[in-house]
């Protein structure tokens, strides 16, 4: 997985927990996050890479997996989560300026479209874990909404790929 992620192209991994699937999205981010973007005060605050799963539990996994990984580096990496209070979480993103943001969908749309507090215009990788469930209710409405939002991703995706993004189209395994 990791050579086309290297290679800037759209991979789709499937694997049983505990297979290295979060190091093997996580390592690719080395080249794509722009290190020198978040030296300059210019583009310091602003994201490159959106890491969305469906629950907590999952977010603060991998922001602590990201948070060993690049412990040593200029990448910052932020975890945003429902039930976690949302002023301090604007407050973190504001004054901590992360490259990486692991969220879940409902959190990071409540702050990028409601409180609108931050913008996906830097966003250079979109990585959706467990993606069988994230484009189905509850959460394709928000996962349609952010995804709209990032010009990296709009630019990647023609109607057929959207379409394959419709609930109808994703089948788990026990389908």
């Amino acid at each position: 997985a990791i050579p086309p992620l290297d290679n800037n192209e759209d991979v789709l991994l499937q694997a049983q927990t505990g297979c290295g699937k979060t190091l093997a999205f996580l390592l690719p981010l080395f080249n794509i996050i722009d290190v020198s973007a978040t030296k300059t005060n210019i583009h310091r605050n602003r994201v490159q890479c959106i890491i969305l799963a469906p629950s907590r539990e999952l977010v603060m996994q991998i922001g602590t997996v990201a948070n060993q990984l690049f412990k040593n580096t200029e990448i910052r990496c932020e975890t945003i989560i429902g039930g976690a209070n949302v002023r301090n979480q604007v407050d973190r993103l504001r004054d901590y300026k992360p490259s990486i943001v692991v969220a879940t969908p409902g959190r990071l749309a409540e702050i990028i479209f409601r409180l609108e507090k931050l913008k996906l215009s830097s966003v250079r990788a979109v990585i959706v874990d467990e993606v069988d469930n994230m484009f189905r209710d509850p959460y394709f409405g928000e996962m349609e909404s952010i995804l709209e939002n990032v010009p990296a991703f709009k630019r990647n995706l023609e109607d057929e790929s959207m379409r394959l993004l419709q609930p109808h189209h994703i089948r788990s395994q026990e389908d």
